[in-house]
């Protein structure tokens, strides 16, 4: 039978500038916070001024976060490093008619750049090919099997490669030495300590914008890829005006549902600059211009993404969470089935002329889509039962490996499992074809000499461990044959052989980022067995949730990382009335408090997949605790977030976790 539901614990948000501090400020200096920030701005409420006082919004900034505009946070482009560099050579390319060729990742974020690139230079009159490669069969990043199709393609003299490229040195020394390319690189990945991105280190290349690059001359490190396109767009159309070579480019303005929908689904910071990106793209998907996203959000998942509330201008209404749970799934399922190219094709369906194609475009993806899931539950399945069994889990890092395992979902699969052990976890499939693995004449001659895999961080926590320089740090120290990523996410591959040292290196390097500020761990938790699940803003009562509270946190969207969607703890809670809904996925219930006659609604989503093992043990789950509660009257705190129920249009309780700890609270 399986132990008691472990209790999680969350802590008070004291502070956020920058990343959450854990050492405490006092009550005095927030009430002091807060009463500044609503002198300076007389309209803000005092929730509202205590939520914009914990992201670290100072009085002046109030404006510029509720309503954050591009023209007003929009740098000069030319600040980037090489953009008037890259920009003067893809004029060139347009005067004399060369066919661009694009190099782009397998995710929302690759396909987004391709699809805005490529569909803008054709409407200046440029011609341009593309490819993605085989997520399977060819790995990450530029290969020369790439350049090879590019070229059989038509593509003459530039090639882009768009979020991926920066660590591509030695496949575009061998591209250019035998077809002369210009390669720009359009990235945005970390750059390893012993990268050199200067073009005079890197001959093969032409220009490289990153927005990592020390040398730039303004921070943008935030932007998604498709971001730093959108940047050079903005460059490019600029010197087209100037210049006289196209009278009347078209607006930029169209694409940014697509910005968004990269920002929202690469999982970058929310920085000003990309809150007022996803803000303006959100409306632009409203709009329902973009054919092929409006088609897909008609078609998915029996058409529930359609029909939702509609705003005083006639435009649906979406949100981050329609951003990263339901188009960027449907999109990247495409990358992870071994059919890259359907999502750049359905984004490049951008008019009521390509409907038809957008149309049967999103019948495939969502097909894709189910199989997918499929895959990626299995996945999951298998990795809970292996930490029950308590393989893998030993240390700081959970580290699971199957050769069952497709090598497409092993990257959502890790975010998954992550959350639920609440430790970074590294998923691979072990047992690879060589060719498979893009690495120069790899010598065992066993398929099952290798593995490739990918690694998630817990979605809150762990903010000093860094997925990407620990990773490129095992490469270098030759434990990898390939590595790279972001933060909070990476891909690396390895051979078997290295496998045991490998892990050693992970947990030694995690074991060193940790502290007890960056676990968030007082002296009440920091012994314990207890384990850490992230940030709670303030307390509150059952009784104050209402549309009218949604609809004021809602000034602080657009949410995502770096601006996390307000969560409550609620104190002494008693629970009644459960009752199970959507085929038994979801439980409802009536929270309260002792005495308390107002009840509120709360819903605990997805409770089937709750398993959720914590560390130190396993769990009965979500849905068990709440069914206990009822059924012996205990009261307990619950930890929350606060959302409109898309039936009744009312306040309701998202339940996360029950019977818990909060520390920081009296």
């Amino acid at each position: 039978m399986a132990a008691s539901r472990a209790a999680g614990c969350w802590r008070l948000r004291d502070l956020k500038q920058g990343r959450d501090q854990a050492s405490g400020i006092g009550k005095g200096v927030i009430e002091k916070g807060v009463e500044l920030l609503r002198i300076n701005n007389p309209s803000l409420d005092l929730l509202l001024a205590r939520l914009l006082f914990l992201r670290g919004v100072a009085p002046t900034q109030v404006d510029d976060f509720l309503h954050p505009k591009m023209k007003h946070l929009l740098p000069n482009p030319s600040l980037l490093a090489d953009m008037d560099k890259a920009v003067e050579r893809l004029l060139h390319a347009l005067r004399n008619d060369e066919t661009l060729g694009i190099i782009t990742d397998y995710d929302v974020d690759g396909a987004s750049c391709a699809a805005m690139f490529a569909s803008y230079w054709r409407a200046l009159g440029g011609s341009c090919v593309y490819t993605i490669p085989e997520r399977a069969s060819e790995g990450y990043g530029p290969s020369l099997a790439a350049f090879t199709r590019l070229r059989a393609q038509g593509a003459t003299g530039v090639v882009l490669t768009t979020d991926c490229g920066t660590n591509a040195e030695d496949i575009f020394t061998q591209a250019t030495a035998q077809h002369g390319w210009d390669v720009i690189v359009l990235d945005h990945h970390e750059i390893p300590p012993r990268a050199d991105t200067t073009t005079d280190a890197r001959s093969a290349t032409f220009a490289i914008i990153n927005p990592q690059r020390e040398d730039n001359a303004v921070d943008v490190s935030s932007l998604s890829a498709c971001g730093v396109v959108f940047m050079l767009l903005i460059a490019l159309r600029r010197k087209v005006l100037a210049e006289g070579i196209v009278s009347s480019p078209p607006p930029l303005k169209p694409w940014l549902d697509v910005v968004a929908l990269a920002t929202i689904c690469d999982v970058v910071a929310l920085s000003p600059l990309n809150r007022a990106f996803v803000r303006a793209g959100l409306a632009e998907l409203g709009s329902a211009r973009h054919v092929g996203l409006a088609m897909l959000a008609r078609l998915g998942d029996g058409g529930k993404n359609y029909e939702r509330a509609i705003d005083a201008n006639g435009n649906r209404m979406y949100s981050t969470r329609d951003l990263a749970f339901f188009f960027g799934p449907r999109l990247n399922a495409c990358g992870r089935m071994g059919e890259e190219q359907l999502a750049v094709e359905l984004l490049l369906c951008v008019d009521a002329s390509s409907a038809k194609r957008a149309r049967v475009l999103a019948h495939k993806i969502e097909k894709l889509n189910r199989e997918r899931r499929e895959l990626q539950d299995a996945c999951c399945a298998r990795a809970f039962a292996l930490a029950e069994e308590e393989h893998g889990c030993e240390n700081s890092v959970c580290f699971f490996s199957d050769p069952s395992w497709a090598v497409g979902v092993l990257g959502p699969a890790a975010s998954r499992v992550a959350e639920k052990l609440h430790r970074p976890t590294f998923l691979a499939n072990e047992a690879l074809a060589k060719e498979s693995l893009a690495v120069e004449s790899p010598t065992p001659s066993s398929a099952q000499d290798f593995l490739r895999g990918s690694a998630r961080l817990p979605q809150e926590g762990w903010e000093n461990v860094n997925l990407a320089q620990i990773v490129s740090s095992a490469q270098t120290a030759g434990l990898l044959l390939s590595a790279g990523g972001h933060a909070r996410a990476c891909g690396f591959t390895l051979r078997r052989e290295t496998f045991a040292k490998f892990k050693d290196f992970l947990n030694a390097a995690i074991d060193k980022s940790l502290d007890v500020e960056v676990e968030a761990k007082t002296d009440s938790v920091a012994n314990s067995s207890i384990a850490f699940r992230g940030f709670v803003d303030m307390e509150l009562l059952p009784s104050a949730v209402s549309r009218s509270l949604v609809e004021n946190i809602s000034c602080l969207a657009p949410f995502g990382r770096g601006n996390e969607e307000p969560r409550f703890a609620f104190r002494d809670i008693f629970v009644d009335d459960c009752r199970f809904v959507g085929n038994g996925r979801h439980l409802v219930c009536s929270l309260s408090v002792q005495g308390g006659v107002a009840r509120a609604r709360a819903i605990a989503f997805n409770i089937q997949a709750d398993g959720g093992l914590a560390q130190g043990g396993t769990t009965k789950g979500l849905a068990d605790a709440l069914l206990d509660a009822a059924d012996t009257r205990r009261p307990q705190w619950l930890v929350g977030k606060v959302r409109l129920d898309g039936y009744s249009n009312q306040g309701q309780i998202v339940i996360e976790d029950f019977a818990c700890v909060v520390d920081g609270m009296d």
